[in-house]
């Protein structure tokens, strides 16, 4: 991240005080910053960040938006090296996975597990995992909830201004513009623990919000595409 993203994610006095010597980025090409953990049984290798091993406490902190985010995920890739990530970054890993979003049939996943469990027994990581409510659910809330009718009416008016005055401008500005535009996300869970006690509870909650159970057999299926397309899938 830049400083300036760093400065804005822990705000002005966090920051001044501790960035850059206690307050920096992990450098997964900084040989003297890593630490050799060990093979897991399958000889997959396992390098993590010096400064997390060999701290007394390393506390994780993760946004789960996806099945496929947190758990041993977030310090055995978070935090590791090339070497690391190769190993479950390469094509024959992702032809064996049958889906992403489904941990159990995520080959991925299974190799990262075999990680993560090499970096439990070196390592003593406190995980706390979070759960935010979608942008797209707050929003439609505030457009559809009482008043709806007024209110979208405003809303309306105020978006037919935007499009048009970005239609106006250059690509560049229009993406400035965009980017500067933080989402309206909502903490609904929290979780904190050993990290596959908490992963368990946080996949229970992503399941809650985003898988819908039909009765029977369909002869058609319509999905509406999300903006982030990845959080769409199928399991049967």
């Amino acid at each position: 991240m830049t400083d300036g993203e760093m400065k804005r994610m822990v705000g002005k006095k966090i920051f001044d005080a501790f960035h850059p010597d206690r307050y920096y980025n992990h450098d997964a090409e900084d040989p003297d910053g890593i630490v050799h953990l060990g093979k897991t049984a399958k000889g997959e290798t396992v390098n993590i960040n010096r400064r997390a091993v060999e701290s007394d406490l390393t506390i994780y902190v993760n946004i789960n938006l996806v099945p496929m985010d947190g758990g041993h995920k977030s310090v055995a890739v978070g935090l590791c090296d090339y070497e690391s990530v190769r190993v479950h970054h390469d094509p024959d890993t992702i032809a064996a996975c049958d889906s992403y979003m489904d941990p159990p049939r995520s080959e991925m996943n299974t190799k990262i597990e075999r990680q993560g469990a090499i970096v439990d027994q070196h390592m003593k990581v406190f995980h706390i995992g979070d759960r935010a409510q979608q942008p797209h659910v707050r929003q439609r809330d505030r457009l559809f909830g009482p008043q709806r009718g007024r209110v979208f009416g405003i809303r309306r008016m105020k978006y037919e201004a935007m499009r048009f005055g970005l239609s106006k401008l250059p690509t560049a500005a229009k993406r400035k513009i965009f980017q500067n535009i933080p989402a309206e996300y909502e903490l609904i869970a929290c979780y904190a623990g050993k990290t596959e006690p908490v992963h368990q509870r946080i996949l229970a909650k992503l399941n809650d919000q985003y898988m819908v159970s039909l009765k029977g057999q369909s002869d058609i299926v319509i999905f509406p595409i999300p903006y982030v397309s990845r959080t769409t899938s199928i399991r049967s």
